[in-house]
């Protein structure tokens, strides 16, 4: 007790003077001390304590970041001998007391300089082995190689060393058996406060809050941008699949914009529109599939496919499409009913039917596969339509069936197929109902050698019981092969 209060009595003899010669400090003689410090001239120091031993000048100085007894052959100061003697006796047991609470308090101030560093974001570097990492808390987030971090924390045990670290995305703990390696740089942990010290706590809590805003804040604007039809892709070989009845497939190089994006189980559901096309549609792809330059589109920005601001986005979109399809169908609104009494004249003059939009198509065993298009051009309501044509090879010649032999392909279509506008006020509802499109994918023909096909007959029958049937010439007045 009588020493303590000798030291807090001689405590204010101290003197700050100035460096007038470089010092280096390697080793200290008397309390073999291990710590390596330099001084250059200019230095502000204090000293506290002062003794002559040997020829020899003892100081026990202070600064920022360093307090020891050191040694030197002169004195290096801009401070005399006599000023010095004043002080206390640097090799005494007080001023080896005096000596460590120095110490303490420059690795105090130490840990706080690189507490306010740390915090500062001042003490960063890029990671170079993500996979030694582990989210331990307060986030999930995979460090990657090259990652930026900062560091704010540390706490390091054999085998078992935690970060306290953040980014411009995550704030969280990490965990590592390793501490070498791991960082681009080597990282001085020495004074940067504990994983558990409530500053770090606090401060990565407030990261994580800042996070979170500025993701919603990000997450809000990207919706606007996706809401107003900002948020652009352009679709790779992977097209997904409509929903809806009323959408249509898109094709590998479409352009599309994308208001919305889920992901459900292993499925990914996509609200989608364009020029032509609108509404939902759903891949099991992976989105690098299924757009190309996939990094350009943020989807986890994006509001889900199902959101109502999205259904309504969609439903506007799908007003504004049909209204633009509707207008290229008949080249304009202005001129509807002309092109409605065109179109009424023309199923006139091709009565009874038109063949069209004929496709074929062989497997490796030669079974053939067909699909044909008609369209009603009476007022009748067809009932069924009997289609028989031919196969003919590279040279001309009629195929025989390989599988029951013959030269005759036929098929059976039902209906109904309705009839064809008569005005304009019916025009729109039977429009559609007047077309019919049959694809005949079980097989009734095989030819492993068939170049070209050709209709023979085609035979409508009606619902009133009255059949019509038009073969060559006639027939190929209204084929459209």
């Amino acid at each position: 007790m009588l020493l303590l209060l000798a030291i807090a009595t001689r405590a204010s003899a101290q003197i700050k003077t100035i460096v007038t010669e470089p010092i280096t400090i390697s080793k200290n003689t008397y309390y073999s001390s291990e710590i390596e410090h330099s001084f250059a001239f200019g230095d502000s120091v204090t000293i506290h304590a002062y003794k002559k031993k040997s020829n020899k000048y003892h100081f026990l100085v202070e600064t920022a970041d360093y307090a020891n007894v050191i040694s030197c052959s002169n004195i290096p100061f801009e401070a005399t001998e006599k000023m010095m003697k004043k002080l206390p006796n640097a090799l005494s047991d007080e001023a080896r007391v005096l000596r460590q609470k120095l110490q303490n308090d420059v690795e105090n101030r130490k840990r706080e300089s690189q507490k306010k560093k740390a915090f500062a974001g001042e003490v960063w570097t890029t990671v170079s082995s993500s996979y030694s990492f582990t989210p331990v808390s307060g986030t999930d987030y995979k460090l990657k190689n090259g990652d930026v971090v900062y560091i704010v924390g540390y706490k390091g045990e054999t085998t078992n060393y935690q970060y306290a670290l953040y980014s411009t995305n995550f704030a969280g703990i990490y965990r590592t058996t390793s501490n070498k390696y791991i960082f681009s740089k080597d990282m001085d942990t020495r004074y940067l406060p504990s994983i558990d010290d409530p500053d770090v706590q606090q401060f990565l809590a407030e990261k994580q809050r800042e996070i979170i805003q500025r993701e919603a804040e990000a997450k809000m604007l990207y919706r606007g941008k996706a809401l107003r039809g900002e948020v652009m892709g352009v679709l790779s070989y992977g097209t997904p699949e409509p929903i809806e009845s009323h959408a249509s497939n898109y094709e590998s190089g479409d352009t599309v914009r994308v208001v919305g994006y889920s992901k459900v189980g292993d499925m990914n559901y996509y609200a989608l529109y364009s020029d032509y096309n609108y509404g939902t549609f759903k891949s099991s792809r992976a989105r690098t599939s299924t757009f190309k330059n996939d990094s350009e589109i943020d989807f986890d920005r994006l509001p889900a496919y199902d959101d109502p601001e999205v259904k309504l986005v969609l439903k506007q979109q799908g007003v504004i499409i049909d209204s633009v399809m509707q207008v290229r169908l008949a080249e304009s609104q202005r001129r509807l009913e002309e092109v409605t009494a065109n179109l009424i004249q023309a199923y006139k003059e091709n009565q009874p039917f038109i063949i069209h939009d004929i496709d074929w198509d062989s497997d490796s065993a030669g079974g053939i596969e067909l699909s044909v298009s008609i369209t009603n051009c009476t007022q009748q309501t067809i009932k069924y339509v009997t289609f028989n044509g031919y196969f003919k090879n590279a040279v001309g010649d009629k195929c025989r069936n390989e599988i029951g032999g013959g030269t005759v392909w036929t098929a059976k279509g039902i209906g109904p197929i309705g009839p064809c506008p008569s005005s304009f006020e019916n025009s729109s509802e039977r429009i559609n109902d007047c077309e019919g499109r049959y694809n005949f994918d079980n097989h009734r023909f095989y030819s492993r050698v068939a170049e070209t096909f050709k209709l023979s007959s085609v035979t409508v029958q009606y619902m009133n019981g009255k059949t019509v049937t038009l073969s060559g010439a006639n027939l190929d007045k209204h084929v459209r092969y």
